[in-house]
């Protein structure tokens, strides 16, 4: 049997330009606190601290999960350019 506390770790690294890939901190503790603002919790890991986790249960309703990345949609939109 599955533990219920298994699921899925996706994960996205923020960075300042795409050529460089120079982290992009900032941004990232600003989305962080953005989505937890609107009800979602990620976490922030990488070496540079600009990658954020997600780990939605495997039983997450596709509602749930839709409802969830479109808040981290509109965050990442209110943080465009916080570095």
């Amino acid at each position: 049997m599955m533990d219920p506390s298994t699921g899925i770790l996706q994960a996205m690294g923020l960075v300042k330009d795409r050529g460089t890939k120079a982290p992009a901190k900032a941004a990232t503790s600003r989305l962080i606190e953005e989505c937890y603002q609107q009800g979602v919790v990620v976490m922030k890991a990488g070496t540079y601290n600009n990658v954020i986790r997600f780990l939605p249960p495997l039983t997450i309703d596709q509602d749930l999960l839709s409802e969830g990345l479109d808040i981290v949609d509109k965050s990442l939109a209110a943080v465009q350019g916080a570095e």
